[in-house]
């Protein structure tokens, strides 16, 4: 049990070590100027000199091992991780594959500047990324650092549940949609795009706040 809880670390360990390997490798081949902002359409507004920031994606894939890692040990809800250790564990290799990914397109890009199919791709896997954690949700125990979490998913266990499924559900809708729009390349799609995005991050919290006070009004009456 000991020996594949290491193994296992080890190859997720692994996903952020191939991102910088990969990212130093190429970095002498990256064009001197790389693009600085793009548009709506993903295409760059500007350029700007080569420098350290390509390595951005792989310092945040290396913050993301490490938060995952420690976050059991802290949290004072450390049960809920064992009680869904295999739903916490899939959502791990989920995150590091899809960094690992994002790095890998943002690099071709780089190589790609005036290429949108390079945007496109990125829409579309971060679109299957969502779904996947969307369909993982409603597994996950409460805890305070992974899901929807706020006061009051946390306060309860019901509340805790039932935002999950609403929201694991929200998730799963609106990345097939997102899926769609990615191959729609246009301002307008991509504004949707960023939109869905929003109300995905917005409406759970809104649903968790009406459910608590639904459970808080009905132990009120019994």
């Amino acid at each position: 049990m000991i020996v594949n809880k290491k193994l296992n670390e080890l190859i997720l360990m692994l996903f952020p070590i191939m991102a910088f390997v990969v990212t130093a490798i190429l970095y002498a081949k990256i064009p001197d100027m790389i693009p600085s902002g793009y548009n709506l359409e993903g295409l760059a507004t500007g350029l700007s000199e080569k420098s350290f920031i390509v390595f951005l994606i792989p310092i945040v894939s290396l913050f993301i091992y490490f938060y995952f890692m420690i976050i059991p040990k802290i949290d004072i809800e450390r049960v809920s991780y064992k009680k869904s250790s295999i739903t916490y564990n899939r959502l791990r290799y989920l995150m590091a594959i899809g960094i690992t990914i994002i790095n890998v397109v943002y690099l071709i890009n780089l190589f790609n500047i005036d290429n949108p199919i390079v945007f496109v791709a990125l829409k579309a896997t971060f679109a299957v990324i969502l779904f996947l954690i969307g369909d993982r949700l409603p597994k996950i125990k409460r805890n305070f650092f992974i899901g929807v979490v706020n006061a009051w998913t946390v306060s309860d266990n019901i509340v805790w549940m039932r935002t999950h499924r609403f929201t694991g559900f929200l998730a799963c809708t609106i990345s097939l949609i997102l899926f769609i729009l990615a191959f729609i390349n246009t301002i307008w799609s991509t504004a949707l795009y960023c939109s869905l995005i929003f109300v995905l991050v917005v409406v759970p919290h809104i649903y968790a706040l009406e459910h608590y006070h639904k459970v808080a009004q009905k132990i009120m009456e019994d």
